[in-house]
């Protein structure tokens, strides 16, 4: 089993080191559907982005391709719910800076519910749609009333959260 993994694994990278981007990996594909997850996987790890809400050091927004991925600290969960609701009809490329300065300025629950409605407002400024902003302040304050200062990990507990809904819920526990 192992063996054949390894196989696999080493045939798929094979195959993917020419395809420039994903259309062209699914268009390529015509085997099975676990050989293709094998290689959108290995297509991935080569051609992904260094994003400070996957925990990578600077670089940022540029493909492992141009600098190796190094690993900086996990980011956690909040981490993960803040880039989301930021990415939301927001480029990238605008989210980084947003994101890096959030996470100083509110680095857990507990500070953003604490924040002013005026400090939340002007770190959000320029991303526009503030009730994201808002309704992640809302949530924070839930997280730190009713869960002690962490995420739940539950559905029906992530789903109580102002702002988190179905297609958020399932990338924020990490």
């Amino acid at each position: 089993m192992v063996k054949e993994e390894k196989t696999s694994k080493a045939t798929a990278r094979s195959r993917t080191e020419n395809i420039a981007d994903l259309e062209d990996l699914f268009l390529e594909h015509n085997d099975s559907l676990e050989s293709f997850r094998i290689d959108l996987i290995s297509w991935y790890r080569k051609n992904r982005r260094r994003l400070p809400w996957r925990g990578d050091e600077p670089p940022y927004g540029v493909s492992v391709k141009e600098a190796p991925v190094v690993k900086n600290e996990k980011v956690g969960a909040y981490g993960t719910w803040v880039s989301e609701v930021m990415l939301q009809q927001t480029r990238v490329e605008t989210v980084i800076k947003y994101f890096l300065n959030w996470m100083q300025l509110f680095p857990d629950e507990q500070t953003l519910a604490q924040a002013s409605p005026d400090a939340v407002n002007a770190a959000w400024a320029g991303l526009g749609y503030y009730s994201r902003a808002r309704n992640l302040q809302k949530g924070a304050k839930k997280v730190v009333e009713d869960f002690n200062g962490v995420l739940p990990d539950s559905e029906s507990g992530l789903l109580s959260i102002p702002g988190i809904g179905f297609p958020s819920k399932p990338k924020i526990p990490s």
